[in-house]
């Protein structure tokens, strides 16, 4: 149709026309198959009926006897082509759906399925007539057979000698839903056979159609689960409706839930059935992935809506769910006072790769230990005896600058964010992106969205520097930084766990420049009081883009401060670094439109900065109006 770009059909016989799809223009939805034996027992009173087979939830794969149809889809060429070349079957694309659908010349027989050409003989059928129709059922592989006018099904073909009564008909037994997608189909569809087992409420019950509950009205049609009230006039109690709409037994609603979990309540979780829950299962276990499978709280049905009921070992709370800010990969919920709770796919994902990844490159980390940690309450650093003191002395700012290194960021962020996840209320890692075209700030603000909803992380963005200078990126990301001791961690770098108790227990014992040193790649990891930072104007920005400033900051802050005010720390698990070739080191760096090697320029550097330290200047880009460049924080996806 011109006007509205859908199709209609064109009976070519009577010269009709029409929207719906006619009978047999595409495999129609397959009724339910008699039951195996007739002396299956109907549920005494009491006991649960068993799952209704319904039509549409059952895999579209159906033979019907005939396919010419004198129905075409109006100006559109049937398509449709030899499948093999032994094999009868051929396809053809249902106008309706897209999709293509197959039909066997010699069955006479359609399925939605591509069958492989075999040379074992076809399966010698039965010739039926009208109203009688053919069916394959696919749990058993066996054809069934249908009647149009009176709804009635049977095993045994029409007109053969057996007797009807050997099998009751109208009797349908549970079918296994496929997983397979069925095609789509319009809210409203052609009349179905109703499933057994559920009663009546208001002439409307509860079916499945395509993996979702619906409402079966008085006409046998299928209606949306949203019009539920105006169809049953609020008679029709979801009680009743028992396992209509279950996924192995659980209600489709709560199947989403069913994994593992980065949650700000409740840490690392699990959401699973419990082994002796009965079917169908409208509760689920939050628990702790262990040997034990110790339960921290429930979720189940209340009305339509799902409800978490969670103890997080301090007080119990319950949380509705918050649809509005779902997605698939982020689960929102309210709580009592206006309290939240959010879980997330994605951090856990990345940090799962993560982990996988500095393992094969033969550094430390153990990822389950930093998952079990993260139930734990906030903890707050530790003193010289090992005990943990009421509140922090100090807050820890962990400051990252990133340009193109996404290949490194990607396997060192996410075990950090764990790693410092028990600490976030007196830790933030401030990451700014230098314009990365390599998809940094995307791979920031989504996978690891959990630590910026927990505001463990703090995310900004520039476009003011074209070329990487790490004395300016390292200023920028510590320019944003307001807590009370700045540290430096260069994208590359792993802190370990327990890293900002550590920091806050040196400051504690009097330090006030402590440098995590040990191995390639860790010089630059600087722990620096924050005043000393803004007094000392930070990095020397008038240098070559590479070299020697972490070195030279150190210097300036002994000068300032004393050496008993220094301390150096060489503990592998606090001080780990991807390895970067030198080439790599200065992928990102421009100089005066030619490429200088970074020994080149750290050699140069240490010159310039020695001069500088011997003609007594401590404080550094003394004519610059600011030290760094202007950032600002990302915005953050609404999808």
């Amino acid at each position: 149709d011109p006007a509205s770009g859908k199709f209609y059909y064109h009976n070519r016989e009577t010269n009709a026309t029409q929207w719906e799809v006619p009978l047999r223009a595409a495999p129609p939805p397959l009724p339910a198959p008699p039951p195996e034996s007739p002396d299956e027992e109907a549920p005494s009173e009491g006991e649960p009926a068993p799952e209704p087979a319904v039509a549409a939830a059952v895999e579209p794969v159906c033979e019907t006897v005939g396919t010419s149809s004198p129905w075409e889809p109006a100006a559109v060429e049937p398509v449709c082509e030899t499948v093999g070349t032994s094999s009868p079957w051929v396809p053809v694309k249902d106008a309706s759906t897209g999709r293509f659908y197959y039909y066997n010349k010699e069955l006479d027989v359609t399925q939605w399925e591509a069958t492989e050409a075999t040379d074992e003989p076809a399966e010698d059928l039965p010739q039926i007539e009208r109203p009688w129709v053919r069916y394959k059922d696919l749990p058993s592989g066996r054809y069934y057979y249908y009647n149009m006018e009176t709804t009635a099904t049977r095993w045994k073909a029409p007109g053969s000698q057996s007797s009807d009564a050997e099998e009751p008909e109208n009797v349908a037994p549970a079918s296994k839903t496929s997983e397979a997608e069925e095609p789509e189909r319009p809210e409203s569809a052609a009349p179905v056979q109703p499933s057994q087992g559920l009663a009546r409420e208001s002439e409307h019950q509860v079916v499945a159609w395509e993996g979702e509950p619906r409402i079966l009205d008085a006409g046998d049609t299928v209606r949306p689960w949203e019009n539920v009230e105006h169809y049953c006039d609020g008679g029709l109690q979801v009680s009743t409706a028992r396992s209509a709409w279950c996924q192995d037994g659980v209600h489709q609603l709560l199947v989403p839930f069913m994994k593992r979990w980065q949650s700000l309540e409740l840490g690392f979780v699990e959401v699973r059935r419990r082994p002796d829950a009965e079917v169908p299962v409208v509760e689920l276990d939050v628990c702790v992935p262990s040997e034990g499978w110790e339960v921290l709280g429930r979720i189940h049905m209340d009305g339509k809506t799902p409800v978490l009921e969670a103890v997080n070992g301090i007080s119990a709370k319950t949380f509705g769910l918050d649809g509005s800010r779902c997605k698939k990969w982020r689960v929102w919920w309210k709580g009592p006072g206006g309290s939240t709770d959010v879980w997330d796919l994605n951090m856990l994902e990345a940090a799962t790769e993560a982990d996988a990844w500095v393992r094969d490159h033969g550094l430390m980390y153990d990822l389950g230990a930093a998952l079990a940690r993260l139930r734990e309450p906030t903890m707050l650093s530790p003193q010289p005896s090992g005990a943990w003191i009421s509140a922090p002395q100090h807050t820890v700012g962990l400051c990252v600058a990133t340009m193109n290194r996404l290949w490194q960021l990607r396997m060192a962020l996410p075990l950090n964010l764990l790693h410092c996840w028990p600490h976030r209320k007196y830790t933030r890692i401030h990451v700014v992106d230098f314009g990365s075209t390599d998809g940094t700030l995307e791979f920031l603000l989504k996978r690891c969205r959990a630590a910026i909803d927990a505001g463990l992380l703090v995310v900004y963005t520039t476009d003011q520097q074209s070329s990487w200078h790490a004395s300016v990126a390292k200023n920028t990301a510590h320019m944003v930084a307001t807590e009370d001791i700045l540290v430096n961690l260069d994208g590359d770098n792993l802190v370990g766990a327990d890293f900002p108790a550590d920091v806050v227990r040196h400051f504690a014992d009097g330090k006030y420049c402590v440098q995590y040193e040990d191995g390639e790649g860790t010089c630059g990891r600087i722990a620096v009081a924050r005043k000393d930072f803004h007094f000392l104007h930070g990095y020397d920005e008038e240098c070559y883009p590479m070299g020697a400033q972490d070195v030279d900051l150190v210097l300036r802050i002994k000068s300032l401060r004393g050496l008993d005010r220094y301390k150096k720390v060489r503990r592998r698990a606090f001080s780990q670094a991807i390895h970067n070739s030198l080439e790599q080191k200065v992928q990102n760096c421009v100089v005066a439109q030619r490429r200088l090697r970074w020994g080149q320029m750290d050699t140069v550097n240490r010159m310039l900065f020695q001069l500088r330290r011997e003609d007594g200047q401590l404080r550094r880009n003394e004519g610059a109006t600011q030290i760094g460049v202007r950032c600002w924080r990302a915005d953050l996806p609404t999808s």
